[in-house]
């Protein structure tokens, strides 16, 4: 991406001159007369420009891939639908198999599945599920207000924001 790498190159430029041994004032008359300041400047836009069209394509794929999701649910279901209608079908009909020029359909037991009625099972049935984490909301509001907790500190960070 062309962008991209003249970016870096000019960075590279200006820290080649900025590491110089070299009086500060030159330093600058040096990078003002190269134009660097500028040309950052506006190479920055244009990382801008770039961020700013990813973000949108990211959007766009967001929704489709929601569309698509609501699609194949609806889909899901039909399958289901169709699975039970026709599994019906066959049980009604007393056919268990049809063998057909495709596919061969039958209807067969499967694995028993586990039917619970939760208000009459016996506690000694139950599993606990326990999860820990730490209270980052707490530790925040303890931390800003200055308190010390060990194992806990706040991190200043730092973000680019494209307005």
């Amino acid at each position: 991406c062309e962008v991209l790498t003249m970016l870096y190159e000019l960075v590279g430029q200006y820290l080649d001159i900025y590491n110089m041994d070299i009086d500060e004032e030159t330093k600058l008359d040096t990078i003002e007369a190269l134009g660097l300041d500028e040309e950052i400047e506006t190479k920055a836009e244009n990382y801008a420009m770039v961020i700013r069209n990813l973000e949108a394509e990211n959007t766009a794929y967001k929704a489709e891939e929601e569309r698509l999701k609501k699609k194949r649910d609806t889909n899901t279901k039909k399958i289901e639908w169709l699975k039970r209608n026709l599994q019906g079908a066959m049980e009604v009909t007393g056919k268990t198999k049809i063998k057909g020029k495709l596919f061969t359909l039958s209807v067969q037991n499967s694995k028993e599945s586990v039917i619970v009625d939760e208000a009459s099972l016996p506690k000694k049935y139950w599993v606990k599920k326990v999860t820990e984490a730490p209270d980052k909301k707490g530790l925040y509001d303890l931390l800003k207000e200055g308190k010390k907790v060990k194992g806990a500190s706040l991190q200043e960070n730092r973000s680019l924001r494209i307005r």
